[in-house]
This record gives C-alpha cells, structure tokens and sequence, in this order.
C-alpha cells in the first residue's frame, strides 16, 4: 500500500505533467444544461416536497431546492450564461426558452437502483427527457441533424447515488449473496453497472457531454456525525463505501469514452473538495462545518423543520440541513469545478485506456481517508498514462 509520502510524489508529478483544459473550456457557449439526479440538484420538481416550504430558498425568491439558495447547476448554468435550474415542464410558459434554459429531471427520492427508489428512478427522468425532446424539438429544429447538433453542444449533468450509499450501509443484509451480504466492491460494481446504464441511454439519445458527480463524504454530513461528535469527526467506515464507489466511477467514465464516439465525460470530484472544508473550514471562509444551519427537531429527521428560522449567517455554514449544502458552499464547489482540472477533470477518448487499482482507506483513519481517495484516483492516471 502506498504510504503519505508516495502519493504526496504522484500529486506533485501530477501537477508538473499535467495540461487539461479546465471545464470552462471544454464547454464554452453550452447551447443548454439538461440536470438528472436526487435532491443534490433537485430545483423544485415535487411542489409538495419538503423544500416547498421555507426555511428552504430563504435567501432565494426561487422555491423547490434543497438549500438556502441556489444548488450547485444553479451555479454552473449562470456561469456558463444560461438560466437557473428549472422544472423541465416549466418550458410550458415560454417555449423560446429552450434555447437557453437549464432543464432540470431530478427528483429528490430518486436512486441508481430501483429496488431503493421504485417510483422514482433514473430510467423515469431518462424517459421524460426524451418525450421532452420529441415534444419540443420539431418547432425549433426541422431536421434530426439540427437536433443532435443542439444536443451535442449541451452539457448533461447527473447527480445520484446518495441514496443507494446509505441504504447499503444502514440496510446492506438484504443486499445478499451465497456467501452473505456483498462486500462494499460488489455492491459499488453492482451501482457502477446500472449508471453504466444510463449513460449509454442518454448517449445514444443524443448527449456528448455528460458531467458526473462523485459521491460526497456522507460519513463526514450531520446525518451521520451527529451533534455529539468532535469537529472533523467523520464515520471512515461509510466514507470507505463512498471512496470504493467514486474510483470504480472513474475506471467506468474513462472506459465509457472510449468506447462511445465523440463523447466527452467530466468527472467532477467533490469528495476531496468537500472533505477538505470539514477539515479546514477557516481556508474557504466557513466557520460551522459541523452541524446544519437550518433547525432540525428530531434526531431521526433530515430536513429542516418548516417555517423555523435557520442560523443567522448562512454563508458561514457547510451544511443546510443534515444532508444537503448551503449556497456557499455549493458555490465554492461550482467555483472550483469551472476552473480546476483537480476539480472536475475532462475525460475524453484520447485520455482513455482501461485499467485502475481501487484502494481502501479504513486502516489508516480518517486525517488519511481524502488522501487515499485521491491516490486512489491518481494511480488510475498514471497506469492509463503508462499504458
């Protein structure tokens, strides 16, 4: 196993080798964003939802999202000059829109596996999206050309599998095989194989471009961590399922684009970047990482009791309710993913060979965890490059 010193030596080569466009380049003049996922980027699809209700989007005229503000695509779609996240159904009101909206599927219950979320599903969003299209696309585009054109020069963005993850992990005995429950690699294959799903769907449907965000620290989020824990406690034991996950998700992205032609994916790391405002709030201007900002009365509750005042300083906050991320924080991650590879790293053909080593992490404790996550990411690179 690697030791600090090794990996410390693959980041430093890495940073001297290395030449990616960031993702603002990669995607300059995005002709529209098309959002899938759960509640991490869900603007407001369930009008009768718990994010209908205030506290939620205080310090936002916008309703429907899980935070105070804006969510992470609300960020990168003003960024790259289009609109705010909104309902895919909301083009109804001004058809010309499509152009240069951010089209928004998810839904907060969804999951990658339906056996966690039976109603509410990938293939649902998938399948509303290409009805969508159908619907729309003839009074703009009279040709199938001109339709994969416009699609192809737009940015997918997926966001799930936060679901799955603690369901695994809370109730991982009816994920089962001869030998008994599936190790943390078969179930994260097992997650890996249905995305793998998806994507080639939305491909073939017409998407060229499709941004993938890892899996956050959920062992480090107040769902877990609790009041009584010391600050920078995180729960490794979970954190070890969600890094097993992301480094699969890479070896998959890079395999996907190469063999599906002229697709680009962008992974957008946010384990590292979030593990790294636990750790060190004072560096990105924070000052609670710890506890959510909102008011939740139950311990067995996520979301923030409605109508109840949150904290008075929001941006100083990580989190918003016990899963989520509050606009400031959702900004520093939208930030980061614009203008650094380390943060959202462009995965195309040429850069894409299959192979990986996954590392696990528990052994070390949780100062470690983020670091093996990332040597985790940085050994795939360096084989794919050797190969």
């Amino acid at each position: 196993m690697l030791n600090f010193f090794s990996c410390l030596f693959i980041v430093l080569l890495l940073k001297c080798e290395a030449q990616v466009p960031n993702l603002l380049s990669v995607a300059s003049h995005p002709r529209a964003l098309y959002v899938f996922g759960d509640s991490t980027v869900d603007c407001g699809l369930n009008t009768s939802g718990p994010s209908y209700h205030r506290p939620y989007a205080c310090d936002s005229p916008l309703r429907g999202r899980f935070s105070n503000g804006y969510t992470v695509v609300d960020l990168l779609g003003l960024a790259l000059n289009l609109t705010v996240s909104m309902p895919f159904w909301e083009n109804d009101k001004d058809p010309n829109s499509i152009r240069t909206w951010s089209f928004d599927y998810a839904d907060a219950p969804t999951a990658i596996l339906s056996t966690v979320s039976i109603n509410q599903t990938m293939k649902i969003q998938i399948k509303h999206f290409e009805e969508h299209i159908k619907e729309y696309s003839p009074k703009f585009w009279p040709s199938a050309n001109e339709v994969s054109n416009y699609l192809s020069k737009s940015i997918f963005v997926i966001s799930i599998g936060t679901r799955d993850i603690l369901d695994y992990y809370f109730d991982g005995n009816k994920y089962l095989n001869a030998s008994g429950k599936i190790s943390k690699s078969e179930f994260s294959d097992l997650l890996i194989s249905e995305l793998q799903k998806y994507l080639t769907e939305l491909y073939e449907l017409g998407a060229r471009m499709i941004l993938v965000f890892e899996i956050g620290p959920i062992g480090c989020y107040p769902i877990i961590v609790g009041s009584d824990k010391p600050p920078g406690w995180c729960l490794d034991e979970l954190n070890d399922i969600i890094c097993t996950f992301n480094g699969k998700l890479y070896h998959k992205l890079t395999e996907l684009a190469s063999t599906l032609e002229g697709s680009t994916f962008i992974l957008a790391k946010i384990y590292k970047q979030i593990y790294d405002i636990v750790e060190y709030p004072d560096k990105h201007g924070l000052e609670d990482t710890k506890n959510p900002c909102c008011l939740v009365n139950k311990s067995e509750e996520i979301y923030c009791t409605p109508y109840m005042k949150p904290c008075k300083r929001t941006d100083q906050f990580l989190f918003w309710d016990k899963l989520h991320l509050t606009e400031r924080a959702n900004d520093l991650i939208a930030s980061q993913c614009l203008n650094d590879t380390d943060m959202c790293l462009p995965i195309t053909s040429q850069e894409s060979i299959p192979g990986t080593v996954l590392m696990e992490s528990g052994k070390l404790g949780h100062h470690h965890n983020i670091l093996l996550c990332a040597c985790s990411f940085l050994i795939q690179v360096i084989q794919l490059n050797d190969s």
